[in-house]
């Protein structure tokens, strides 16, 4: 035996197979030996040299029949029965390996195109025979309600490393690399499942080798679909019964719920993140600064509404939706800063947990003040936070932001550390007021600030 290089060499090989399965050698035999050594040889080749798989068991038996001149009642011989004839050729029952010897020695037709009915191909699955004992199976992911997929980014360590994406979008042609849009580890697109959906990929693969099983036991045994079968000699009447386990369900893979949609304005992918990512999972593309707006978008749409609702439901509720809008507002500029601030340490050279340390034992709340903040930026990141705005600009933030302080934690309530802060003339002990027209005009400058700070070039 040698390795398969030419047609002639193919032929050959195929002429030499035909004629050992002829011989029905036994397991552990020379003739089984050189059979199976001869199948990898050939199997190689074929790989090497053509991506057109082969034909499936009925279609080969029904081009047979044609070529012939054959009926299904000419089938019997092979197959046992018009029934069985019937059920084959509509593929409800798998060839059993006396159908398959049948056929090949009767019909010609070869044993490795037949042998492919040992496990169906076809819906849902495409299970495919890929050698002697390996098949291939195809699972289809289950997307949520939306249309979106799970993924999760295949470094473990990544934070919080799951999102989702909606199929159809983006790259909708052979991707070679995704991307994770948190800490932008780039590989190939299977590596990003999700631990729950590998765990139903293999639950479906058990079911499917457990159906398949119960398809040989029943082929085996000729036991057809009632599972009974009647065995009569003489004065001795059996009846043989099967009746398989019950199968463990497949359960589909959970999926966690994402609060954040967004759209690739560069590759077009629909996706939805947890927080504030930075990439985009097909193209990579920094989408950072788009998430921001997206966030600032919210508190707009959140002031849009309290006219509505102050005819609806009242003046106090109205006051509550600004004062919330005031709140994410501020926690946006907060989180944003924080962000630009760490990404800064760690492009210079500072550990994860260097640059932890420093946001929890320098930075801590510090951004949620418009002084405080120019401060620590500075000092940290050694660039001015508020370049893009003029003074009075400045000032008219610092006064919207000090209102923050008696809403979360004065329930709204003037109190003297506010005073002290604002400068306001304000009286202690009565409501601040917030009006949905400041806070919209301090989102617009404040996301000014956040964009300047990001494209300022501190990651370079």
């Amino acid at each position: 035996m040698k390795v398969i290089r030419a047609e002639s060499d193919y032929r050959a090989a195929m002429g030499t197979i035909d004629r050992l399965l002829d011989r029905n050698p036994e397991a552990g035999t020379a003739d089984a030996e050189e059979l199976e050594v001869l199948t990898v040889l050939v199997e190689e080749y074929e790989r090497r040299t053509t991506d057109i798989g082969l034909p499936d068991p009925i279609s080969a038996i029904e081009f047979r029949m044609e070529q012939q001149g054959l009926r299904q009642k000419d089938l019997v011989p092979y197959l046992g029965s018009r029934s069985k004839v019937s059920e084959v050729l509509s593929g409800k029952r798998t060839l059993t390996l006396n159908m398959i010897r049948a056929l090949h020695s009767g019909l010609g037709i070869p044993a490795e195109v037949l042998l492919q009915g040992r496990y169906p191909d076809g819906d849902p699955h495409r299970i495919r025979r890929t050698g002697p004992e390996d098949y291939e199976m195809s699972v289809s992911l289950p997307v949520d309600s939306d249309g979106l997929l799970g993924r999760e980014c295949p470094d473990v360590t990544c934070s919080p490393g799951y999102f989702k994406i909606k199929p159809g979008t983006g790259f909708t042609e052979t991707q070679p690399t995704a991307h994770c849009p948190y800490c932008r580890r780039e590989a190939d697109p299977s590596e990003f499942h999700t631990r729950e959906q590998v765990r139903y990929a293999v639950d479906t693969a058990k079911d499917e080798v457990l159906k398949g099983v119960d398809r040989m036991v029943r082929d085996g045994l000729a036991l057809g679909s009632s599972g009974r079968k009647k065995l009569e000699g003489g004065l001795i009447s059996m009846e043989l019964q099967y009746k398989p386990g019950r199968r463990p369900p497949i359960r589909w893979p959970i999926e966690e719920e994402l609060r954040r949609d967004m759209h690739c304005d560069h590759c077009g992918l629909d996706h939805a993140v947890f927080g504030l990512a930075t990439w985009c999972p097909d193209c990579g593309r920094d989408l950072f600064l788009q998430h921001v707006g997206a966030e600032f978008e919210v508190v707009r749409k959140i002031l849009g509404e309290v006219p509505a609702r102050l005819e609806r439901l009242g003046p106090r509720v109205a006051a509550k939706d600004t004062e919330k809008a005031l709140e994410d507002l501020v926690s946006i500029f907060e989180a944003v800063l924080k962000i630009i601030t760490r990404r800064h340490l760690l492009v210079g050279g500072t550990s994860v947990g260097e640059a932890e340390d420093i946001l929890h034992k320098t930075v801590k709340n510090s951004y949620q003040n418009i002084a405080a903040a120019e401060t620590t930026f500075r000092e940290l990141t050694g660039r001015e936070l508020f370049g893009s705005i003029d003074d009075t600009d400045k000032t008219f933030l610092d006064s919207v932001f000090a209102k923050r302080h008696p809403i979360t934690h004065n329930l709204g309530v003037v109190d003297r550390r506010y005073l002290e802060r604002a400068r306001s003339g304000e009286l202690e002990g009565r409501g601040v007021r917030v009006m949905p027209e400041e806070v919209e005009d301090a989102a617009t400058k404040a996301f000014a600030v956040l964009r300047d700070a990001y494209d300022g070039g501190l990651f370079s």
